[in-house]
This record gives C-alpha cells, structure tokens and sequence, in this order.
C-alpha cells in the first residue's frame, strides 16, 4: 500500500503519521524522538511543562531523531500558553499543533519565526477560520480522539465536512479503526 504525502509548510515527513502530542509528561522527548527518527513526526507534548523542561524535552528529542521532524502541542487553555510557544519557538521547534481552545496571535508568531502551525479543530467553522488566519494544516478531532475539544461528534462525520471546507491538508485524528 502506498501511503500518501503530508507537506505541512516547508516539512514533508517520510510517513504521513503525526503521534499524538499528549499533555502533563506523556508525550515527551523518547517518544517524540523515537518516532520522528523513523520517519513520522514527533510531537513532545507541552502543557503541563515548565520553560526550562519544554527547552530541555526538544533539545533531548533532537538528538534522538536524528535530522527527523519534531513539534509540540500546546493546549491554549494553558495559563503560560504564549510562554510556552515563545519557548518553543526560540529553542527552534519545527511545527506547533495547538488544540483546547483558538488562539489568533500563535499564527502571526508562526509567521514570524516560519515555524509552521496546525490547529486542532472539531468543526469546518475553525478549520476554515484557522486557514484564513495562516494555518499550514488542520487536525480534524472527533470524540473518539481523548482531545479537548468538547465536541461529541464522530471523527466519521465529522472529517468530510473539514476536508470540504479547507485547502489546506487535513489530519484525521481518532476513531480509525481499521486501515
């Protein structure tokens, strides 16, 4: 089976495969790293982390991966949100998924660092607001996802919708049971 191509901004991963960035430790430096190594992208996960540990986690990914790509997810409801971006934006992140609420100024930061940012939407009204406003991709959540979108639709309902609302690539997080 051939899988197709993920061009997120200027990236372009061996496989279309994002790991889930997830928050308070789980989704850190090893696993991040592991997976960008092989040729997927690594996502350390950051809420939860302070600054110091956030630079400490991408520097340590780094050196596992090996030349592969390495992001971050940054939930907007994290009370040192823009801190953390800031962060991962000095410390030379390559994408930054943001999820848990909508923040406008993340993609004039993006911008201005050409550091590439996915949001994670659970409607085809964000995907289209997240495209108009820079977003380099989407990541399309359902419920079944374990994400913090509050929303209680399937990703199977949802994701065509997305995909019919943007240009932009489109990432089906969730609810995928069978290749």
């Amino acid at each position: 089976m051939e899988l197709p191509l993920l061009r997120i901004g200027n990236l372009l991963p061996k496989f279309p495969i994002i790991q889930g960035g997830m928050a308070v430790r789980v989704s850190t430096a090893s696993l991040a790293g592991a997976v960008a190594k092989v040729g997927g992208i690594g996502v350390i996960g950051a809420t939860g982390m302070g600054l110091e540990e956030l630079k400490g986690e991408i520097h340590s990914a780094r050196k596992i991966a090996d030349g592969g790509i390495i992001g971050v997810n940054i939930m907007y409801a994290a009370r040192i949100f823009a801190d953390l971006v800031q962060t991962a934006i000095t410390a030379k992140i390559d994408v930054i998924f943001t999820g848990a609420g909508f923040s406008r100024d993340i993609f004039r930061w993006g911008k201005k660092a050409n550091i590439p940012i996915v949001t994670i939407v659970s409607s085809p009204k964000a995907a289209s607001l997240a495209e108009r406003l820079g977003a380099a991709a989407v990541v399309a959540e359902g419920t079944e996802a374990g994400g913090h979108l509050g929303t209680d639709r399937s990703l199977k309902d949802l994701l065509p919708e997305v995909v019919k609302a943007v240009k932009i690539p489109v990432i089906a997080a969730g609810g995928i049971v069978s290749g």
